[in-house]
């Protein structure tokens, strides 16, 4: 241990920092028994770290001293084979980054302008990735030589599995996406079955609807069966028609034959007795206007020949009147 005099009340407090560092490190040779396990569960050996892992490389991808006893140091491990699940493997694994680390990065602290022969062993981060350049691991801010807590020496702050990370994030995302899948498919089988109900309820309302209007129909059928035969004439009907407009005379025989009964159902029996009893009365009224017109032509052929009669005795009268009086008029002649 190298002693130091009491440090000026003026110096600053990073200056100050520095220098205790260097007290305690200058003097200090990192060996492995100095590295503190992070999972507890001892170190793998080389063929059980290349069986997992396979052949792993090692990179410095950060090297810089920032300053006031700073130091920014990274490494990249990158494996052949993606089996990291055994901790003893990740344990040996972050070891030997350390170690690569300080061997091919080394920073040395700089006191006022001098750079001594102290050098940083903190270490930000590993990042260990699979072959398929996937990042699986992470390791936090790896402390050196701890000036104030010396049992806090060459420990990792944290070790994150991102990958298993990543793994769980895709199958919570998975799973949110099954569960997502679930709730659409039960949403859907919940509108198709609502869709279907209202359909079977839309279904039978018009069912009874219908089925209402067809009962109704059935019950009322006798009065649309009237309406269907009193809309169809009666088989006489042009018979009678024809006959009245041609003012003759109507054949009895034949309209006879036709006013019988014809078959068919009760309905349709009532209504053509009821279109026969029309015709019938209609037949009757025209038979009265024919005798009344023959009637009255009687009366006027009557009137017609007792004036005739009359004329002719007229002009028998006047015959006589004109020979009395040639034969008054002969006489008068022979007297005077």
């Amino acid at each position: 241990m190298v002693l130091v005099r009491p440090l000026s009340s003026t110096m600053s407090g990073a200056f100050a920092l520095t220098l205790l560092v260097l007290l305690v490190t200058s003097e200090h040779a990192y060996a492995r028994g100095d590295y503190q396990q992070v999972f507890g569960q001892g170190f793998a050996s080389d063929e059980e770290v290349e069986q997992a892992l396979g052949t792993v490389t090692f990179s410095v991808t950060e090297c810089a001293g920032k300053g006031f006893g700073m130091s920014a140091l990274s490494v990249r491990a990158t494996s052949t084979k993606p089996n990291y699940e055994n901790r003893r493997v990740v344990e040996t694994l972050l070891r030997r980054a350390a170690e690569f680390a300080w061997e091919h990065c080394q920073i040395h602290f700089i006191f006022g302008m001098e750079q001594t022969a102290a050098v940083h062993r903190e270490i930000d981060a590993v990042d260990l990735y699979l072959p398929d350049g996937s990042l699986a691991l992470r390791a936090h801010s790896l402390r050196g030589d701890d000036a104030f807590d010396i049992g806090k020496s060459y420990k990792w702050d944290s070790v994150e599995n991102v990958g298993e990370e990543r793994r769980q994030e895709a199958a919570r995302v998975a799973a949110q996406q099954q569960q997502d899948q679930q709730r659409a498919a039960a949403y859907a089988r919940y509108e198709a079955e609502r869709q279907q109900f209202w359909a079977n309820v839309w279904f039978y309302i018009k069912l009874t609807f219908w089925s209402a209007i067809a009962l109704g129909l059935f019950l009322k059928r006798g009065i649309f069966m009237r309406w269907y035969y009193f809309l169809t004439p009666h088989p006489a009907q042009s018979m009678v028609d024809a006959a009245i407009d041609g003012r003759a005379e109507l054949d009895g025989k034949a309209f006879a034959e036709i006013m019988r009964p014809i078959p068919g159902g009760r309905i349709e029996k009532e209504v053509r007795a009821a279109q026969a009893r029309a015709l019938s009365e209609k037949a009757h009224r025209y038979a009265e206007e024919i005798r009344i017109e023959a009637d009255r032509i009687r009366a006027e052929a009557k009137r017609d020949a007792e004036f005739i009669n009359a004329q002719d005795e007229l002009a028998q009268a006047a015959l006589v009147h004109e020979k009395a009086k040639a034969r008054l008029d002969a006489l008068r002649k022979r007297v005077g």
